[in-house]
């Protein structure tokens, strides 16, 4: 038994060693069309560890993933395709050597150095809390410890004491430089026991010592002990990728010496020392030969991916339907909201009954309440979210009715936070990431941008990742310019990425309800000067739609396209224009992406005149993109060209009178539509 145990891990390095030199050689040939990193001379970690894993753990790679890939138990036809960029891979060849999920294994993979650090984080919490002693690997090189994702990540891990075993794959060299010169103090592993993790430090070229390092640590991890980190000493024996100029950084002398240690070949002997005829291991490796020949020749037979398929698993749509009190006709002027604001002129209720005046804040906190109770997935995460109840108290009382599980107060860790929620989502968990201002979100956007945004895609559709990323920007509490920027531009740029800006209480609680539901990464984007604004709210639960816009006046002569708090100006400046005999139609998009195109267009044929406010600046913002919509739908209705309301391009003065002299005011939307009507 122990002689056909020792069999078996032979032909796993075996393999993965010889599928390494098979991709080489396709990569010499131009037939893998991008960066191909080879992965020989760090077999025994990925084989030792993942000989310890059950079906129902989790695996997260980075560079080199191929080895991890196949030892968690890909099949080389399906990474072949991947490398190739042929439709039988696990994201039908739209990943690419370095970006791969193979869901029914459990396995992730992307590029960025570190981000799978904070993602198995996520992950070992939603491991933690289903209860089932199961653990989160977590594989990443000697690189990833000098980023900033390693130190939040695992100091989450560890305060939260989740079962996730970092492993470090220490091949002394990153990229070119040697580690030596850019890891400080004694070692890695001691970076982690710094932090509170039991770590230590092993021979990775060895499988054995490998097998004996990981079988404690991952017992522990299992056992609820808290996370673990190895650092396995290890060397790569080819450079960092295919046609490196490794000579550059390193002597032929070295890698023989490192080569002395090779771990399929102190395999191979061991085989031999054991008493396993050389004739039995020859014939396993031919068999393992034949097997990757075949498996290569099938995956150069397959087609590449269509241009249909490069479009698909970006976004999921998952239209919400209006509440039964909403239903009168269908078009969207019909909206409760529409008829919310003190400015607008009075209309009938549409059916409604039960409404009350609230706060945008208590708006906020309610749709969490009914959330949270709904649906037990759902958790909030951020910085002060419990204790403090939120900077401007919209989480205030969650802590007491729910818990530290369903709200979770975070430290000061951006990309830790972002990374969590990205990991416990693609678990099935359902989290709300805060982020206390929109200019700390540039610290979170790999998470959101290169990984929440990507993994519907590199799974073929089978990883969900359904994460609300809520956080506020905008003017009006002298927070001067790095805390108060308007970068919803940014996200809507992203694709994968819905894009939400309410304006009024009422929205804000039925777009939060549906953004939690729904299964798309969201970037709810609320604007600080709306907190304290009151509108009328049922009393009765209710979710809105996402991705339709909201007439939120109706008018004929001129259309006023706003967004966010710029409604609020937009609607006073109808209600001065409307004394001069100039009919405005408000509209609000509140889902920038996907934007609802038919709403804004019809209303700029019916009124054949339009201004576009938003409160970031005009150049490259969301203004040109709603300009150029109507441009290229509406062109023929037009009676005068679109004009815009902006921001100024500047960062935000911390003076109050400089603070609003900045940002548009209903003053220039009227001045804006008088030029266009004249």
């Amino acid at each position: 038994m122990e002689t056909e145990r020792m069999l078996e891990w032979y032909r796993r390095l075996y393999l993965l060693r010889r599928f390494d030199e098979m991709c080489l050689q396709l990569k010499y040939k131009d037939l893998i069309m991008n960066g191909f990193h080879p992965y020989s001379g760090e077999e025994a970690v990925a084989v030792g560890v993942c000989e310890f894993l059950r079906p129902d753990d989790v695996v997260l790679s980075t560079h080199r993933p191929q080895g991890h890939s196949l030892a968690r138990g890909s099949t080389p036809r399906q990474v072949f395709c991947e490398m190739l960029g042929r439709r039988g891979g696990m994201s039908q060849g739209i990943g690419g050597p370095m970006q791969w999920i193979d869901a029914p294994n459990r396995f992730f993979c992307g590029s960025i150095v570190g981000s799978g650090i904070t993602i198995a984080t996520g992950v070992g919490l939603a491991l933690k809390r289903a209860g089932q002693a199961q653990v989160c690997v977590c594989f990443f090189g000697d690189g990833a410890s000098n980023t900033g994702s390693f130190h939040e990540g695992l100091n989450l891990a560890a305060i939260w004491k989740l079962p996730v075993l970092y492993v470090c794959e220490n091949n002394q060299y990153g990229e070119a430089m040697p580690v030596a010169e850019f890891v400080s103090g004694e070692s890695i592993a001691a970076r982690g026991a710094a932090y509170g993790i039991h770590s230590v430090k092993a021979d990775g070229m060895d499988l054995v010592r490998v097998i004996e390092a990981t079988a404690y640590e991952i017992g522990r991890c299992r056992g609820g002990d808290g996370p673990a980190l190895i650092e396995f000493e290890t060397y790569r024996f080819r450079g960092h990728y295919g046609g490196d100029p490794e000579h550059t950084y390193r002597t032929k002398e070295e890698v023989a010496e490192w080569r002395k240690r090779c771990p399929v070949a102190q395999q191979r002997r061991r085989l031999l020392e054991g008493g396993v005829p050389e004739p039995d291991i020859a014939a396993l490796e031919a068999r393992v030969d034949e097997q990757l020949a075949a498996d290569q020749a099938w995956a150069l037979e397959q087609p590449f991916p269509t241009v249909e398929q490069a479009t698909e698993h970006v976004w999921i749509p998952c239209p919400t339907p209006l509440p039964p009190f909403l239903q009168k006709g269908g078009t969207t002027s019909d909206t409760a909201s529409a008829r919310l604001s003190p400015l607008l002129k009075e209309g009938g209720q549409g059916g409604r009954r039960n409404m009350r005046t609230i706060t945008y804040c208590q708006a906020i906190n309610e749709a969490y309440r009914e959330e949270m109770r709904r649906d037990p997935n759902v958790y909030l995460i951020g910085e002060d979210v419990g204790r403090w109840g939120n900077l401007f108290g919209a989480s205030k009382g969650l802590l007491e009715e729910f818990g530290p599980e369903q709200v979770k107060d975070a430290p000061i860790s951006e990309a830790a936070i972002a990374g969590c929620a990205v990991g416990s989502a693609a678990m099935g968990m359902r989290p709300i990431v805060e982020i206390m201002y929109i200019d700390f979100i540039t610290i979170a956007m790999d998470q959101m941008v290169n990984h929440a945004a990507r993994y519907d895609q590199l799974s073929n559709g089978q990883v969900r990742v359904p994460v609300v990323f809520r956080t506020q920007g905008g003017v009006g509490m002298r927070n001067s310019s790095q805390h108060s920027q308007s970068l919803e531009n940014w996200f809507v740029n992203v694709p994968g990425l819905v894009t939400v800006m309410p304006s009024t209480p009422y929205d804000v609680k039925g777009l939060l309800k549906s953004a939690v539901r729904d299964d798309n990464p969201i970037v709810f984007i609320e604007h600080k000067s709306l907190y304290f604004t009151k509108g009328e709210v049922p009393e009765e639960e209710y979710v809105l739609p996402l991705g339709v816009a909201d007439v939120k006046r109706e008018g004929t002569d001129v259309t006023i396209i706003a967004t966010s708090w710029m409604v609020l100006h937009a609607l006073e400046a109808a209600e001065t224009l409307a004394a001069e005999d100039i009919s405005c139609e408000v509209v609000d998009p509140r889902t920038l992406w996907p934007l609802d195109t038919d709403t804004i267009c019809s209303s700029v044929a019916k009124t054949g005149r339009c201004v576009v406010v938003t409160e970031a600046p005009a150049e490259g913002g969301f203004s040109a993109e709603l300009m150029a919509t109507i441009m290229e739908h509406c062109f023929d209705s037009l009676k005068a060209p679109v004009k815009r309301v902006c921001g100024m391009r500047t960062g935000i003065p911390y003076p109050t009178e400089l603070e609003k002299a900045v940002v548009p005011s209903a003053a220039w939307i009227v001045d804006a539509v008088r030029e266009v009507v004249a």
